[in-house]
């Protein structure tokens, strides 16, 4: 019946909200020293020399000038409108507190932390191996610069976007992902390639399309059955499943091809279809 809640259902949700709350627990205590860090670097010029220029009137000029337009004579290659908004919102919230500025900055981390899990929970179905990726990720020194330095958000800015965009694009929301790219790139200009990753995303795993259920359902078929050297009726069902979702998918080159393209869910397919050698 619908929105009754099964036996296995229920343990698996809770699984959900017990390893999303512990990568963000962890994540945030990791990043916390940052809330007693100060103003560095270029925050001097684009925060606080800047701050006459986060007023809610100011906002359409962000559209045509570059982050150094206002304290810098000439033009950069800073053009970083969604950057400005991010600054301007939290001027106006926090003026130049540094604690609550950093606080948003780590807060944006997070927010982009648990975008990695749900991207990751899509692509392995597994809530721990999910949790695992989106830990590495959120405590991973490389994304220091964007969580401690707080004109160094447009990192995190063009990631929540871009993370946004993918997952768009796997639910075949392919209105909602084109937004989200063009507020992208108006967050950092590293957001060119992703019309490369939306694309590789809508190739690789079809959103809302036939073939993908069919892909889904070899891939469940798989992780049922061992080895049948017989050939037995799991893996000739697991060889009509793939001969009719490949057919439709456009994703041509055999086992070799699942594996090397499409991540695990279409390894797991390949290994299905090695069953009937």
């Amino acid at each position: 019946m619908a929105g009754v809640t099964t036996g296995n259902e229920a343990p698996l949700s809770r699984l959900h909200k017990v390893v999303q709350l512990a990568v963000l627990l962890l994540t945030a205590a990791v990043y916390l020293p940052v809330l007693w860090f100060g103003f560095v670097c270029d925050d001097s010029g684009q925060i606080v020399e800047s701050h006459a220029r986060y007023t809610w009137s100011a906002v359409p000029s962000y559209f045509g000038s570059d982050v150094w337009n206002f304290i810098v004579t000439g033009k950069t290659d800073y053009y970083r409108p969604v950057f400005l908004l991010w600054m301007m919102l939290n001027s106006k919230l926090f003026g130049l507190n540094t604690a609550l500025l950093h606080a948003a900055a780590l807060g944006l981390h997070l927010g982009v932390t648990l975008l990695l899990y749900f991207l990751a929970l899509r692509l392995t179905r597994s809530p721990v191996i999910s949790g695992a990726a989106a830990l590495l990720f959120g405590i991973h020194p490389v994304h220091i610069e964007a969580v401690a330095w707080l004109s160094g958000v447009t990192e995190s800015l063009f990631a929540a976007l871009a993370l946004g965009a993918i997952l768009c694009q796997f639910r075949g929301r392919r209105a909602g992902a084109l937004l989200l790219f063009a507020l992208a790139i108006f967050a950092k200009e590293t957001a060119v390639v992703l019309p490369i990753l939306l694309a590789a995303c809508d190739w690789l795993f079809p959103a809302n399309s036939e073939a993908s259920g069919r892909h889904a359902e070899a891939l469940r078929i798989s992780q049922r059955i061992g080895p049948d050297p017989g050939g037995g009726k799991p893996a000739r069902r697991a060889r009509r499943v793939r001969g009719r979702a490949s057919g439709r998918s456009g994703i041509g080159g055999g086992p070799a091809a699942f594996a090397g393209f499409g991540g695990a869910d279409f390894a797991a397919v390949s290994y299905a279809l090695t069953l009937r050698e």
